[in-house]
């Protein structure tokens, strides 16, 4: 059956089209249902990781403030993976590992036990390790540049910052002179170390104080630096050349449209 628009003459259903192809109706509402989600769960991520900094940033250090973040972290990780298509598995081991954080997290909240809460960092840290790398696997992949992509790298580059805020924190539960400047218990200070470290502004007013914190530091700087290399390259060469590179031997001109 052939459903056509008599007005417009193009096919908007099983029939052949403008263009003298058969299109399924099916196949097409499925292609237009599954395309405008994801990109809006890529700004529903950012809006979520920007949510995490401003609640790490202002949450304090009392026992609650672990208990604030640790499920928009948790719901970050998760989303992440949804978006990117990662496999039941991993999926599942996630929602295992998100529950152990809140969880864990809520027996911080009860207890205000310090060695706990530098493992919930730890798990946190965890949690966050997997999403970066599912993200950046589709920008690598990709063929064309859209906003979905370059929201996508902006989730990414975030998703570093706090990956290192959460590591210095658990560094920090467990041997309490992380900075050279004396002990220091508000998270927003951690988050502020990481993001100046990972941009490579050095003011210079915290520093670290022995020997792990100073790997850790030296990991970041780098890793920041070679995302924004590999990354933002990809991005400027695609852009550059038109967000459309030629097909490969064996792939259609329509798989190349609907790539990324």
């Amino acid at each position: 059956m052939t459903v056509d628009d008599s007005g417009t003459g193009h096919d908007t259903g099983n029939g052949v089209g403008s263009d003298g192809t058969r299109r399924p109706l099916v196949g097409g509402l499925r292609r237009l249902r599954r395309s405008k989600p994801r990109s809006e769960r890529y700004f529903f991520l950012l809006g979520l990781l920007l949510i995490d900094v401003c609640v790490i940033g202002l949450a304090g250090s009392g026992r609650w403030a672990t208990f604030f973040y640790a499920p928009i972290t948790a719901a970050s990780l998760l989303l992440a993976l949804r978006t990117s298509e990662a496999r039941r598995r991993t999926m599942r081991v996630a929602w295992a590992a998100a529950v152990i954080a809140v969880v864990a997290s809520a027996g911080v909240a009860i207890t205000g036990s310090a060695h706990l809460t530098g493992y919930v960092y730890f798990m946190l840290f965890a949690l966050l390790l997997m999403s970066p790398l599912a993200i950046g696997r589709r920008i690598l992949m990709s063929r064309q540049v859209t906003l979905r992509l370059l929201i996508a790298a902006i989730c990414v580059y975030l998703m570093i910052g706090l990956l290192f805020t959460f590591v210095y924190l658990g560094v920090d539960g467990v041997h309490p002179d992380f900075f050279a400047q004396g002990v220091q218990k508000d998270p927003s200070i951690y988050l502020y170390f990481s993001f100046i470290t990972m941009t490579t502004v050095g003011f210079g007013d915290f520093t670290p104080g022995y020997s792990v914190p100073r790997v850790l530091v030296v990991f970041e700087a780098m890793l920041g630096q070679v995302f924004l290399v590999t990354a933002v390259a990809r991005l400027v060469s695609l852009y550059s050349s038109g967000g459309s590179p030629a097909p490969e031997p064996g792939q259609g001109v329509d798989d190349v449209e609907n790539d990324g």
